[in-house]
């Protein structure tokens, strides 16, 4: 399937970032430790490395941990216990949770090297910032520590989906919501029905299998038949508590998807006949755009939602270029290539494409950007 290249504004120009990885160890190119914050970041970073190693370029996407429950949940615990360690544990406080946010990305960054099915850390960090903003803290704590896992439900792939069907009354909760990410092994799941945030447990929810655009995430359909909820918060507060945790999750995600573009550009740049130079201006421009968000995020900045969509954009311009470059004609036939471009066609189409972004920029800020030819 060709794939339009919805280009950036950026201008190309030459590149000398790009580590030169020999073989297929695509993955063991480092990210430079001086944009880490602090030494637990450092252990963190290396820790995280060694637990995905054995899931990275030479592993299939439907590998044993992409199709294997127990496999995920298992990788899921003990990168929790790495998290914990690193500090994301404690959910009280500003510089806690300033801390989060920039661990968090460290997690994502690397999840951006390697071909791996791990919904688990997107729906646990959704779950936790709405469970601390509405201040549930003994669930926000047993999430980030790797003790439960949760699932707030909304379609992953936001832009194609429609809105979904959902009501609460007499202290159940009924709902039809299409195409959720992390929901397998989650213990709690959440869910906004009008301007009510409600818990419950996943017993009265039928799943079904979902397609996903993004071949590296699980999806499925969530039919809720009057599950018995618990009201965690209503009006404003609920609607904030969701919308704060929607913006930190996505701001995760762009970095994983910047970071990804970039271990795509690290196999373009030893492609005989590829030039990557205009792919590395752009991944420059989706990394530094990414960790600016995650930066607002962590300071609980009023502009965040400008600094998220902004990185959103960019990162999705990567992603289109990336996959527009990685195609079979054009590289090697390597498993490794093949994976990370099916990833990265994933991510593209499934987080939507740079215009769809930019309209939404447009929104936010109501500045005179073009809107007219979105997906």
């Amino acid at each position: 399937m060709s794939m339009p290249d919805e280009a950036a504004t950026a201008n190309p120009g030459p590149h000398h970032w790009l580590p030169q990885p020999t073989g297929h160890d695509v993955t063991q190119a480092l990210i430079g430790k001086d944009a880490l914050d602090t030494a637990a970041q450092q252990e963190l970073r290396a820790a995280v490395r060694s637990l995905l190693g054995p899931h990275g370029a030479e592993s299939s996407l439907g590998g044993s941990v992409a199709s294997n429950r127990e496999s995920r949940e298992a990788l899921w615990g003990a990168l929790s216990a790495l998290l914990m360690r690193a500090g994301v544990g404690s959910v009280r406080g500003g510089h806690h949770s300033q801390c989060r946010w920039t661990t968090l990305s460290v997690v994502a960054q690397e999840l951006g090297r390697v071909v791996v099915d791990l919904p688990f850390l997107t729906s646990a960090i959704t779950a936790a910032a709405i469970a601390e903003r509405v201040a549930a803290y003994d669930l926000a704590a047993s999430l980030t520590q790797g003790r439960s896992t949760a699932v707030f439900l909304t379609p992953y792939e936001q832009p194609f989906q429609a809105t979904s069907a959902r009501s609460f009354h007499d202290g159940r909760v009924w709902a039809r919501v299409r195409g959720v990410a992390g929901v397998a092994g989650a213990q709690t799941m959440l869910i906004l029905c009008d301007d009510k945030l409600i818990g419950f447990e996943p017993q009265w929810s039928e799943l079904t299998a979902a397609p996903c655009l993004d071949s590296t995430r699980t999806l499925v359909d969530v039919d809720v038949q009057g599950a018995h909820g618990t009201i965690l918060a209503e009006g404003d507060r609920a609607a904030y508590a969701v919308r704060a945790a929607a913006e930190a999750t996505s701001a995760m995600l762009a970095v994983e998807q910047a970071s990804l573009a970039a271990t795509c550009a690290v196999m373009l740049g030893t492609t005989p006949g590829v030039d990557a130079d205009q792919l590395g201006t752009t991944v420059d421009k989706a990394i530094w755009s990414a960790n600016y968000a995650v930066q607002c995020i962590a300071e609980d900045d009023p502009h965040a939602s400008v600094a998220v969509a902004t990185a959103r954009m960019l990162c999705s311009t990567a992603s289109f270029r990336a996959a527009r470059l990685l195609t079979p004609d054009r590289t090697s036939a390597a498993h490794a290539v093949d994976a990370f471009a099916q990833r990265s066609r994933g991510s593209a189409m499934a987080f939507g494409g740079p215009q769809w972004h930019r309209r939404r920029l447009a929104q936010l800020t109501t500045s005179p950007l073009s809107v007219a030819h979105s997906r």
